[in-house]
């Protein structure tokens, strides 16, 4: 009888507890409009507002960013990262993104190219080409995890960007692994895989 006692108790614990993380996060959809870029990214120097942390991860990112928004008008959002964001600590109904900065800063700079310095022309006007599409179909909401503050986002933004922390993180492929991957998506042969 003691042992079921016990076992229950640490059961009824363990759901508690697994109450308690989840009540600390949810998914929302919430309006592009709504969210705003982090001016303290670890991506550089802290900034002074959001329009400065747009044009720095501008001039950090450059082209990559231009891949993104490629990316994002072609195939959307990745499902399987959704961007993390915390309430604004001064600005009401707005919320500060932790994890998906440069989504966002490419979701911003589709929906107004305008944004972008005339000292970044080229990356103006393939911004301004970019928007002309992504106007037709915007993203108007994004798919986000909410958390109530930094502190409880920390560990998983922690997670996602320093590697496989003894197998926590994400574990990268090696070079055979990703061979096959290719094989069973793409259907070609792996010329390394049959050595």
């Amino acid at each position: 009888m003691r042992n079921h006692l016990q076992l229950f108790t640490k059961t009824e614990n363990l759901v508690h507890k697994k109450q308690q993380i989840t009540m600390t996060q949810k998914n929302k959809s919430i309006p592009l409009s709504k969210l705003t870029v982090n001016i303290e990214n670890p991506r550089f120097e802290m900034v002074g507002n959001q329009r400065e942390a747009i044009i720095t991860m501008l001039e950090d990112q450059q082209d990559k960013l231009v891949k993104l928004a490629e990316d994002i008008i072609d195939n959307g959002m990745n499902p399987a990262e959704l961007v993390i964001v915390v309430p604004h600590e001064k600005l009401d109904k707005q919320f500060n993104v932790l994890e998906g900065n440069r989504r966002i800063t490419a979701l911003k700079l589709l929906s107004n190219p305008e944004l972008i310095p005339e000292k970044y022309k080229s990356l103006l006007i393939k911004f301004k080409k970019l928007s002309e599409s992504f106007i037709k179909h915007p993203l108007e909401e994004i798919n986000c995890v909410v958390f109530e503050n930094e502190t409880k986002a920390q560990r998983w933004i922690r997670l996602k960007h320093t590697g496989e922390n003894d197998g926590i993180g994400t574990v990268t492929w090696n070079a055979q692994q990703k061979a096959r991957f290719e094989e069973r998506v793409e259907g070609k042969s792996s010329f390394a895989l049959q050595i």
